[in-house]
């Protein structure tokens, strides 16, 4: 988990954005982002964005 400890919350590269999602997904993720023991919601996202893009476990392309 080394890696979703880089960047933190105050860090000048970091940029916000906003996501929509359903109120039921918003309490797994929170869920799960607890039972793994990250820090933070953020960190959990940014790890599971990290992970997404450096390893695709799928494609939308047909």
């Amino acid at each position: 988990m080394s890696e979703a400890n880089a960047g933190g919350d105050n860090d000048p590269n970091m940029t916000t954005i906003t996501v929509k999602i359903p109120q039921a997904f918003l309490e797994d993720l929170d869920a799960t982002w607890r039972a793994e023991d990250f820090p933070s919601r953020s960190e959990f996202i940014r790890w599971a964005l990290r992970d997404a893009v450096k390893h695709p476990a799928f494609s939308r392309k047909g």
